[in-house]
């Protein structure tokens, strides 16, 4: 299987699409944040403070709406000069947003808890991939 990953096109693609895939993912979670409060006729913030009094899923939606937030707004070239290897670091916190999305989408309703398996599964494929090319590269560099 190792011998397999490489030379298939589609992992490299979307490897090189992390960040446009990324902002599209906070997008997709404000624009799900605007239609939810659009359909309970009511604000924002007024959502956001009752996520915060109770940990029920619309706390664990909010803090991961914040956390995917704080990535999009270091998502930019000027964020990444800036902030040199702090920026690595930071982005990392999209492995702490994953497993709140996932408790989020179980707890608010059954259909949502499948597409949260299916990109979760398409996550760890993406990391795997990144893993070993990043190892072969390593080797290759020793040899």
């Amino acid at each position: 299987a190792a011998v397999l990953v490489p030379k298939v096109g589609l992992f490299r693609t979307l490897l090189s699409l992390r960040r446009p895939i990324g902002i599209s993912v906070f997008y997709f979670a404000a624009t799900h944040v605007l239609i939810y409060a659009a359909l309970l006729n009511t604000s924002i913030w007024k959502l956001l403070s009752l996520s915060l009094q109770g940990i029920g899923p619309l706390w664990y939606g909010a803090v991961a709406l914040l956390i995917l937030f704080l990535l999009f707004s270091i998502s930019n070239k000027i964020a990444t000069k800036r902030l040199k290897r702090w920026w690595k670091r930071i982005q990392r916190l999209a492995y702490l947003a994953l497993p709140l999305v996932l408790v989020h989408a179980a707890l608010v309703e059954n259909e949502g808890i499948a597409l949260a398996i299916v990109g979760t599964i398409g996550f760890i494929a993406l990391k795997s991939v990144e893993w070993y090319s990043t190892r072969s590269r390593k080797r290759a560099a020793r040899a």
